[in-house]
Order: C-alpha cells, then structure tokens, then sequence
C-alpha cells in the first residue's frame, strides 16, 4: 500500500520536470507539470498534514505557478510545524520579495541564513534573489512608461532592495553588487523628491 511516499515521488518528479522545462523556456509544459506536482502534493496532505516535505513542494510548486498568497501560507505552515528547516524560511522570505514585502524578505531570509549558514545555501539565496532583481529591472526597462515615472522608480527601488539583500546574504556575489549600485544609481535619478 502507498503510504503517501510514491506519491509524494511523483509530485517530486513532476516538479523537476517542471523546472526543466522552465529553463528550456516550454512554459505551457512547466504549467502542466506543476499541476500534477501540486495534485500530487495535495494528495500526501490530505493524508498527512503535518508532511514537511510535501508542504514545503507544495510551497515552492506554488510560487511557480505565481500563486504566491498560497505559497507563503503554505511556508509558514510548514516553520509552525519546524521552526528549524532553513529551506522554508528561505523560500518564504523569497515569495515575500517577489511580492515586493521587502521588510518580510529581509528579516525572514536573514533569518534562514542563520539557521543554515554555510557557503552554499548563502550562495543559492543569494543568486535566486539576484535573479529575480535582474527581473525586475528587465521588466520596467521593457515596460517603460514615460507618462508613469513614479512606477519606474518604485521598480528600480524595489531592484535595488532586493539586490541589497542578496549581498548582504553573500557578499561576494559581484552580479549582485553591480546590479544593486547600477538601479541605486537609476532610482536616485528618478526620485522624485530630488
């Protein structure tokens, strides 16, 4: 009988499959895949809600599906249930970052680093932060509204914050440093109480 653990595989398995997909830029696929992960997910919760590692797949398959309210309820069930496990209170801090809750992000991801602080998960934290500040910057740089200054400085500030916050998490991550002084740089030009 499945105790939820072939289960639990198949929604692991979908979720890399997702993630390869992403990356080959098949973002339908990445979507169906997903779904099967996060039904998956659902099924060993159903069963077991306290299940750690299908809240925290649940968590990150959600956040991939942009569905990031659910994902950060989903985060913080998983720290009530273990305060400890450094990977939810990283993914937590992240979705607050994507949502643009950089107080939250901080004090949560400095919070992770804490609980896990070794080279490698400063440097993961740290790059996945970055990439989404590149995004950010690419997103108002292709999106630039002349007649709507103030959302190109809210952008540019909220890139910069979040480049902030991947040095801090590892500061010897040069992309992030360069990237933080370059959107400092443009939303001081474009602050509008200069």
């Amino acid at each position: 009988m499945d105790n939820g653990f072939e289960t639990f595989n198949e929604g692991v398995a979908a979720s890399l499959e997702a993630g390869e997909h992403r990356r080959a830029g098949n973002f339908e696929k990445a979507q169906e895949c997903d779904e099967v992960a996060l039904r998956a997910f659902d099924q060993v919760l159903q069963a077991d809600p306290t299940h750690l590692p299908a809240l925290g797949g649940k968590g990150v398959t959600l956040a991939s599906l942009g569905r990031l309210p659910e994902a950060v309820t989903t985060f913080e069930t998983a720290i009530e249930l273990d305060p400890s496990f450094a990977e939810n209170h990283r993914q937590l801090g992240l979705c607050h970052a994507q949502l643009g809750d950089m107080k939250n992000a901080w004090d949560i991801t400095l919070k992770a680093v804490s609980l896990s602080d070794t080279t490698d998960f400063r440097a993961n934290a740290s790059a996945e932060l970055t990439a989404l500040a590149d995004y950010l910057v690419r997103v108002i740089q292709a999106h630039r509204d002349p007649e709507n200054p103030e959302q190109e400085f809210m952008y540019y500030r909220w890139a910069a914050s979040t480049f902030a916050l991947a040095c801090e998490v590892d500061g010897t991550n040069g992309q992030a440093q360069q990237g933080l002084a370059a959107a400092e740089a443009k939303w001081k030009e474009l602050d509008p109480e200069a």
